[in-house]
């Protein structure tokens, strides 16, 4: 029984490193004002081309999630290429403001900015972009499973045979 629970236990944890959060990787953290806020970023590593910038804004003394603010996003890259945007709420997951962006290789800087009533906020995190690398091998943790199921299946049967077979004799 303790094996059966086993098997589970570990096939979940071998694919957790490749398993995506809503928000991608924690780039920055802290307390501005009256606000802590993360600011995220996915996928992970960054390479050059579309990309996500989200923020997870709260309050600083109670800790919930901030839904009614203002969030303004200010993306400084290679050459001096700055880009303002405003934040909207994420669908997948409304506790955070997000911007889709699109990321040529380089060092850059996000500052995300937060007015809420008369508070106001900042927060900036500095990243590096990879040049382009090729998507097509994203999914290979995805297409191993059907081949590790179709062999844990047909070990199974063998053993069971192997069972079957000691019994007889």
């Amino acid at each position: 029984m303790r094996r059966a629970r086993l098997v589970p236990a570990v096939v979940l944890f071998a694919f957790a490193s490749v398993a995506a959060a809503d928000g991608g990787r924690l780039r920055a953290y802290g307390e501005a004002g009256e606000f802590r806020i993360a600011i995220f970023t996915r996928p992970e590593p960054l390479s050059a081309g579309p990309a996500d910038v989200s923020i997870l804004v709260q309050e600083s003394e109670s800790g919930e999630a901030v839904l009614d603010a203002d969030v303004t996003l200010e993306l400084s890259g290679p050459g001096g290429v700055t880009t303002q945007l405003p934040a909207a709420r994420h669908a997948r997951n409304r506790l955070f403001y997000g911007a889709a962006v699109d990321l040529a290789p380089g060092a850059w800087t996000v500052t995300a900015r937060i007015r809420r009533g008369t508070a106001d906020a900042e927060s900036r995190a500095s990243f590096e972009v990879g040049t382009s690398r090729i998507r097509a091998a994203e999914p290979w943790p995805y297409l191993a499973v059907p081949p590790l199921a179709v062999a844990l299946f047909a070990a199974n049967r063998g053993l069971r045979r192997r069972e079957r077979k000691r019994r007889k004799h």
